[in-house]
Parts: structure tokens; sequence; C-alpha cells
């Protein structure tokens, strides 16, 4: 009998390797674990697990060199699914943005994230919004999210005029003049203070206007790309549309 392991983990990625296997990559409080996982697109037992975003327990065959198989596989909760554009673009960036970064962040900081945003769209919350969210703490996972408690220069949390992805985060007015930054409307800073720092948990009953929501994740699009060298093309099903 050989070595296995048992585990717990949401799914995010499947990619086909020959015609009914697939090669997954799941989100444990672990780490970030990578398996064959065969009759995937068959008939196969597991395949009721095998579920963007679902949560399911893994019991893994442990092969030469460290590298698993599927054994077994138990569907515990699946996500939560609606027939939009919206929900589907943000099951495809959360999905395609952790497996980019599985090598570089914390996996248990990373599985609170996912958890977080399912439980969200459990309790109704806004795709759109949802996908801003949670762009912005794929920053912070990556140690590169913009300054959005204080002023990024003296450190003042009252009298903020300006944000700037640019520059690196908030600014207080005066040195805001002193560097040439243009303020920021009090509309945007709102957006800003929401989008970095609410606990996306209690966010469902607070959309932001879907326009700016799609602007705001523009935004994040390019930081993430600028700052981490992070490209999240499914994007491009909101943003190209």
């Amino acid at each position: 009998m050989g070595a296995t392991r048992k585990t717990e983990g949401y799914l995010l990625r499947l990619s086909p390797f020959r015609e009914k296997d697939a090669m997954a990559l799941m989100l444990s409080r672990e780490g970030f674990i990578s398996f064959l996982a065969r009759g995937t697109y068959g008939n196969g037992k597991s395949k009721a697990a095998m579920l963007p975003l679902g949560l399911s327990r893994y019991e893994l065959n442990v092969g030469k060199g460290g590298k698993y198989s599927l054994k077994e596989a138990e569907s515990i909760k699946t996500a939560p699914y609606r027939e939009d554009l919206n929900f589907l673009a943000l099951v495809s960036v959360v999905s395609e943005t952790l497996s980019k970064v599985s090598p570089s962040v914390d996996p248990e900081r990373a599985y609170k994230l996912l958890e977080a945003v399912l439980s969200c769209l459990r309790d109704g919350g806004d795709p759109l919004t949802l996908t801003c969210m949670f762009l912005a703490r794929t920053a912070k996972l990556l140690g590169v999210a913009p300054e959005t408690h204080a002023c990024m220069v003296c450190g003042a949390k009252e009298g903020i005029t300006a944000f700037s992805y640019l520059e690196g985060g908030y600014f207080c007015k005066e040195d805001a003049e002193r560097m040439n930054i243009v303020p920021s409307g009090l509309k945007y800073l709102r957006e800003i203070e929401f989008i970095h720092n609410r606990d996306p948990r209690k966010a469902a009953g607070e959309p932001l206007p879907a326009a700016d929501a799609l602007e705001h994740m523009k935004e994040l699009r390019d930081y993430l790309k600028d700052r981490a060298g992070v490209t999240v093309r499914s994007l491009g099903l909101l943003l190209n549309g």
C-alpha cells in the first residue's frame, strides 16, 4: 500500500491533461498543492468535487519525487453560483490570480482571503465590488499594497486629500501640494478606503456603482502589473467588454 496524504481545501485550477485527466491546483491552509486528477473530464467518481472554488476533502497518492495523484475527493461545499458574467469573471479572476501568486504568498492568508470573498458572495455580495477588494488584498498578500491608512510623507491620518497608485498611497493636503499631486475627490477617497480597508465579509450590502468599480479595477490591474509583475488576463472579461 503506497503512502497517501489527506487534506482539505479549495480547487483553484484544472488544466487538461490527456483525454480525460487534468492537472489540478488546490489551496489548503497548509499550502498550495498540485496533483494529477484522473477521469476529471470523463465519468470519474471525483468529478463532482472538482468544481472551481469548491471546498473538498482530498486523499492523494504520494508518488515518486513527492508528486501527487488524486485517490478520492469528496465535496464539502460548492462555490455560490450565479448565471451572470460578473460572477463568472470574479471566479476566473480569483482562480487565475491565486494560481499565479501561489509561489510568493502565505497560503494561510490566501486561504482566509478566499473564504472572505466566498462568504460575501453567499450573502449576496456584488461581484464587481468583490473583484476590486480581492485585487487590493492580493497586493497586500504580495507585500506591495499602497499606503491607505496615513499620509505617505508625514504619517498624518487626518486631512487626507489625495491618493495616488503611482506615488504609493495617501497624501495630506500640505504634502500633496508640495509634491504637485492632484487632489482626489471625496467620493473617490471613500471608495479607496472601502476597497482597501473594509472587511469583505461585511461588504455584501454596500456595492460600488458599476462604472466606479470598473475604473478601480483598471487601476488595480495596472498597479499589480507594475508593482508585482502579475498580469490578470481574466479581467479582460469585464474590462474589454
